[in-house]
């Protein structure tokens, strides 16, 4: 059974909490109980999701998918970020002839429309590649996380994206 371990972060006035399971996979509970995460693969293209679970009655929970991502920006990897219904990740693969991964933007739905994806920053190797590690988004809403390789000597970066 995995270890299950649970941190409660307070932002803007607003609670989140952040699962982390197996110390790799976390996901992002909101305020209301819905749970947030991704998927590697999965979605209309098999490139991976993003996703909600809203909790039901008797215990029961319903999925939502948020978001298929495409052969361009695929693989969602590490942990989400939530901020004003907007979500924060990485993928681990951009679509460039490089593909060292991006750090990603899921835009809030407005008016019954869907999630709509914005890429913050495509690494290139030397600013770092294979962002694995997730995200921490801080009070001022900058963006933090570490990749797996890259930097000056390939052993990977700390890298901070500003939306």
């Amino acid at each position: 059974m995995p270890e299950v371990q649970c941190r409660v972060c307070s932002r803007h006035g607003r609670t989140v909490i952040v699962l982390l399971i197996d110390h790799q996979i976390q996901r992002v509970l909101d305020q209301d109980g819905n749970l947030y995460g991704t998927t590697y693969g999965g979605g209309a293209d098999n490139y991976g999701t993003a996703y909600k679970l809203s909790p039901g009655e008797n215990g029961q929970w319903t999925e939502t998918v948020l978001h298929s991502f495409a052969f361009g920006d695929r693989y969602p990897s590490g942990t989400i970020a939530l901020d004003a219904g907007n979500i924060y990740g990485t993928t681990e693969l951009d679509g460039s002839a490089k593909s060292d991964g991006a750090v990603f933007e899921l835009l809030s739905p407005v008016r019954g429309s869907s999630y709509k994806q914005k890429i913050l920053w495509k690494f290139n190797g030397a600013d770092g590649r294979l962002p694995f590690g997730g995200l921490t988004l801080d009070s001022t809403d900058n963006l933090y996380g570490t990749t797996e390789g890259g930097g000056s000597k390939g052993y990977g970066v700390v890298f901070e994206v500003t939306p």
